[in-house]
């Protein structure tokens, strides 16, 4: 769904995106709630660069810092 958020923009409406330490996160890096920072942060990466509009996030402190990077993020090749 990451990938493919794009395909939510022919909608035309907002797209958000909660993924701050969801369990999916947890299935892939083996980690509890509590110590899935980074792969939070890579999904909002992915999120990011799909164009979400709207970030639901638990750590917002490394998430701000994360969209300093924004511009790097979306370009596309």
């Amino acid at each position: 769904i990451l990938n493919n958020l794009g395909y939510f923009k022919n909608l035309d409406c907002k797209l958000l995106a909660g993924i701050s330490r969801k369990s999916m996160i947890g299935n892939v890096i083996d980690k509890p709630a509590s110590d899935r920072l980074y792969g939070s942060l890579a999904a909002t990466m992915l999120a990011i660069r799909n164009e979400v509009n709207i970030l639901r996030v638990h750590d917002v402190k490394e998430t701000k810092m994360l969209l300093n990077f924004k511009d790097l993020i979306t370009k596309k090749s």
